[in-house]
């Protein structure tokens, strides 16, 4: 049973076009269709009134309160009518100046997730994006109740950040290989860069990199190592060191140069926010993990909601009964 709920009022009464009208940063798109403002058709609104809980002003102070700043919302309905039973798929787009962010949902019993994107702008990166994406992520679905959130923590910096902000890893069975194969990636990286760390630091982060535990990423991704600036001079050199042993290590693939040009650029990003590079983000850079964010957990929940910043529209059910109880 979730330890949070959402704090937002639930629908008392089916949304009406004239509903739309003040969310002026807010369409509704369906089947390649948009609309905006109080002229969304009868079948739309039955769509939004079938899949949301929560009012069209409700939807836009989730986002509101993550991101603090201007934003557009659009919200997609998809139907396969080629399916039976025909499949209805709910989306939100989210963009800024300098972000963009997806994701997806499937109507069944709840609205499960179906996978989610979020880019930020190179320059624009540092800035806290992730973190409202991230809020705005959990806080919506907790809206449908769900009992947890499950995405891939992935892209160029995604398996650091979120590691960062202390979601765990996804430890069903099925998820297995996918440990696995991470588990190489970084180990190959460690062993690379081994002559520039410390012992202790190596030994810490090889440990951690089996990714035994639950909260093992978490602990990789809290490390304050530095990757020194060597480590990039021998990336860049002729005969680099570090390549040659990636090339050892990925010599039934065809992965080393790849792997280069990920290391590489994971310095750069890190020069670009004024930053040295730590171990963690040089490991995990460009890979991906299936993180999960169990809603019954609340101290795994107040530990992300204290690192983005505290939550927004959802709150511990344990309030409820602190309240019923001073009553």
């Amino acid at each position: 049973m979730s330890a949070y709920r959402s704090i937002l009022p639930q629908r008392t009464r089916s949304i009406e076009a004239e509903d739309f009208r003040r969310e002026l940063n807010l369409s509704v798109h369906a089947n390649g269709f948009g609309f905006a403002g109080s002229g969304i058709p009868d079948a739309e609104l039955l769509l939004w009134n079938r899949m949301m809980r929560v009012s069209p002003a409700g939807l836009s102070r989730i986002y509101a309160e993550a991101f603090q700043r201007p934003i557009n919302l659009e919200v997609h309905f998809l139907s396969k009518y080629n399916r039976q039973p025909v499949d209805t798929h709910f989306g939100i787009n989210v963009d800024g100046d300098d972000f963009f962010g997806s994701v997806k949902f499937l109507e069944g019993r709840k609205l499960e997730s179906e996978g989610s994107s979020f880019e930020v702008n190179p320059d624009a990166r540092g800035n806290g994006l992730g973190k409202a994406w991230l809020k705005s992520m959990v806080e919506l679905t907790l809206v449908f109740g769900n009992e947890d959130l499950k995405f891939l923590a992935g892209s160029e910096n995604g398996a650091y950040a979120w590691g960062k902000a202390g979601v765990p890893m996804n430890m069903a069975p099925e998820q297995s290989d996918k440990r696995t194969n991470l588990s190489r990636t970084v180990i190959r990286r460690l062993e690379a860069v081994r002559p520039f760390l410390s012992p202790a630091d190596y030994s810490l982060a090889r440990d951690l990199a089996r990714f035994s535990m639950k909260d093992d990423i978490n602990r990789l991704a809290a490390m304050t190592a530095v990757v020194p600036i060597a480590v990039l001079d021998d990336l860049r050199a002729k005969d680099s060191v570090i390549c040659n042993r990636l090339a050892e290590s990925y010599a039934l693939h065809c992965s080393a140069d790849g792997e280069k040009l990920y290391l590489v650029r994971a310095f750069e990003g890190a020069a670009k926010q004024g930053r040295e590079l730590s171990l963690p983000r040089f490991l995990l850079s460009h890979t991906g993990w299936e993180a999960r964010v169990d809603f019954s957990n609340a101290g795994e929940m107040q530990t992300i909601g204290a690192y983005l910043g505290g939550w927004k529209t959802i709150m511990p059910k344990s309030r409820d009964r602190d309240l019923a109880l001073q009553l």
